[in-house]
C-alpha cells in the first residue's frame, strides 16, 4: 500500500439479487458497486457525486462493512478489512466513523445526548471526567454544555447534525465517511456544518469521503471527486480539473445541471426502458456523443488521460 494513502478501495462489488415467486428465486442482480476503485490521501476530502440511485451510499456502507463486499479489497493502513470477521471489526471501525443524512434515525430518541456520546469515551473514566469530555465535545461542535441532558427532538436538524458529528469524533477517528451530511438542512446551516467539518479536520488531521448529490458543496468542500454512475466510477480527478474540464458526458450533464450554470444542451438525451445496453458503455442510452462502436465495446477501462484524471470513456469530451 501507497504510504500516502490511509484508505484504499480496489475493485469492490457489492451486487443485491433481484427475486421472484413465492420461493425467491434469483433472476438476476442490482449492481449496485461494480469494480470501484477508490484513494482516499491522509488529511484529504474525496468527494463521490452522482444521481440518485448510482450507488455513493453502497460504496460508503461497503467501505465501513455495513454490507459485507462479494468481491474487492479495502486497505485501512494497508491491512484488507474487506474479509474480517465481524467480532473483530471494533477497533477498525473506531477508527473509520461515519455521519449519516438523516441523524435524528441515528440517534436513540429514548436517551439523553450524554448517554449517545458515553459510549465512545475510553474507559476507567470518572463520572465527574466523562462528563467534562461530554462537555467539551459539545464545544467543539457548537453546542452549548446543557445539551448534554436533552433528548434528540429537542434539537433543529443542524444541532441533531452537529451531535452526529460529536458522536462521530467521540472515538478519535482518523477517517470519516460523510453521506449526504447536510441535503436535508437549510442552505445557511449547511454552510455552517461544512465549515465545522473543515475546523475539525484542520485540528484532528482528519480525512474525509464526502458523498453528495450537490456539485457546488462539493466544489467548495473537496480536493478529489470520484463521479459514480450504476456502480461504476465514470471519472475521477482534482476538484479543480473536474470543474474546469469534465472529460466524461456523464460529468458534463452532473455539471449543466448546477443551478445558474450556463446551459449547452449537450450531454442528455432520454433514456427508454427498451434501450438499456446489453453491453459497453452505461451512460449510452443517455449520451449525446455516443458512437456504434461505445455500445458493443466489452470493456471500457478508466483510463488516465492526464495527472490525476480518468475518465471511462471511449471518446472522452
Amino acid at each position: 500500500m501507497d504510504d500516502r494513502y490511509i484508505l484504499q478501495v480496489t475493485s469492490l462489488k457489492k451486487y443485491f439479487p433481484i427475486t421472484r415467486g413465492i420461493i425467491k428465486k434469483t433472476v438476476g442482480y442490482i449492481k449496485a458497486v461494480d469494480g470501484v476503485d477508490l484513494e482516499l490521501p491522509k488529511g484529504e476530502v474525496v468527494g463521490i457525486v452522482g444521481e440518485s440511485g448510482c450507488g455513493k451510499s453502497t460504496l460508503a456502507r461497503t467501505i465501513i462493512r455495513i454490507y459485507i463486499p462479494d468481491e474487492g479489497k479495502i486497505l485501512f493502513h494497508g491491512k484488507d478489512i474487506s474479509r474480517v470477521k465481524e467480532g473483530d471489526l471494533k477497533n477498525t471501525r473506531r477508527k473509520i466513523q461515519m455521519v449519516f443524512q438523516d441523524p435524528y434515525s441515528s440517534l436513540n430518541p429514548k436517551l439523553p445526548i450524554k448517554s449517545t456520546l458515553l459510549d465512545g469515551l475510553e474507559k476507567g473514566l470518572s463520572k465527574r471526567e466523562k462528563m467534562e469530555k461530554i462537555y467539551h465535545l459539545l464545544e467543539m461542535v457548537g453546542l452549548p454544555p446543557s445539551a448534554a441532558h436533552k433528548y434528540p427532538h429537542e434539537f433543529s436538524g443542524g444541532q441533531r447534525q452537529r451531535i452526529g458529528i460529536a458522536r462521530a469524533i467521540s472515538v478519535r477517528p482518523e477517517v470519516i465517511i460523510c453521506d449526504e451530511p447536510v441535503s436535508a438542512l437549510d442552505v445557511s446551516v449547511q454552510a455552517q456544518i461544512i465549515n465545522l467539518l473543515m475546523k475539525l479536520r484542520e485540528e484532528r488531521g482528519l480525512s474525509y469521503i464526502f458523498i453528495s448529490h450537490d456539485l457546488n458543496l462539493v466544489g467548495f468542500f473537496c480536493n478529489f471527486v470520484y463521479v459514480m454512475y450504476r456502480g461504476k466510477i465514470m471519472e475521477y480527478a482534482r476538484v479543480e480539473d473536474l470543474f474546469e474540464s469534465p472529460r466524461h458526458p456523464y460529468t458534463l450533464m452532473l455539471m449543466e445541471s448546477i443551478p445558474g450554470k450556463k446551459k449547452k444542451n449537450r450531454g442528455n438525451r432520454p433514456w427508454p426502458q427498451e434501450m438499456e445496453p446489453a453491453g459497453g458503455c452505461l451512460f449510452y442510452p443517455r449520451c449525446a456523443f455516443r458512437k456504434p462502436s461505445c455500445a458493443t465495446e466489452p470493456h471500457i477501462p478508466l483510463v488516465e488521460i492526464s495527472s490525476l484524471h480518468r475518465v471511462r470513456c471511449l471518446l472522452p469530451l
